[in-house]
């Protein structure tokens, strides 16, 4: 329904950027990622400076491996915002992708240091710096992952085993990191903006998708109507 509402208004609006973008992130919802995609450039078209869509366009065309096009439109982001988080966190997964491990290392790494709570960053970074060899460091980020979570099983299991056998192969890495939905990433930095409005934009478009994060994305999402006041939604 709400993407029949969507065309309607832009036979009307054909130009306006924000509904485009409600209709690209309807149709990612939907799993209709190639007309997405058409919104999300859009909206990058009639609004150049919407950094959101950059995003997640960039992130449609690496989810198609169109690896070039990702990177062109998160160094786009990035020139737009040169300091962000996610921007260098996306750009590192496509130098990742193309086995460029030291450019990799570097966009995680800044990334981290943006906004040090980047849990997913973090990871990412600790596996490329197994890979390169940087084991001592790599150790040191799954350390301070568990200090930020100590519920991070999966963290917590693999850091253990590096304990134990401590000889991890060269150039290798046995963990995968974790890699959510960009709308859960979204809405968490949202969510530490104090932006509550649009964190419930964020994890409503996704929290009966994402297995992984279902649970938590409903708590955050009542806990925000009860902030509110709006005791019957939350």
């Amino acid at each position: 329904k709400g993407i029949a509402l969507c065309r309607t208004a832009l036979e009307l609006f054909p130009q306006n950027e924000e509904i485009h973008a409600h209709m690209a992130d309807m149709l990612s919802a939907t799993d209709q990622k190639d007309e997405a995609l058409e919104h999300y450039l859009k909206a990058i078209e009639h609004d150049p400076g919407n950094i959101r869509s950059h995003l997640l366009a960039g992130n449609i065309y690496f989810e198609k491996k169109q690896y070039d096009l990702a990177q062109e439109l998160f160094r786009k982001t990035l020139i737009l915002e040169a300091n962000n988080p996610l921007g260098l966190f996306y750009l590192g997964k496509v130098f990742l992708q193309n086995e460029d491990l030291f450019s990799a290392r570097d966009n995680f790494r800044r990334a981290v240091l943006l906004r040090p709570n980047f849990q997913e960053a973090r990871e990412h970074l600790a596996s490329v710096l197994e890979k390169l060899g940087a084991h001592k460091e790599a150790l040191g980020e799954y350390e301070m992952i568990l200090k930020l979570n100590p519920e991070n099983a999966r963290v917590g299991e693999y850091l253990a085993y590096l304990n134990e056998t401590r000889t991890p192969a060269q150039g290798t890495s046995e963990f995968k990191p974790l890699d959510s939905s960009p709308h859960v990433k979204l809405g968490t930095i949202f969510y530490e903006q104090a932006l509550y409005l649009k964190t419930i934009d964020e994890f409503r478009l996704v929290a009966n998708v994402d297995k992984e994060n279902t649970f938590t994305l409903h708590m955050v999402i009542a806990k925000i109507y009860e902030l509110f006041g709006r005791f019957d939604k939350s």
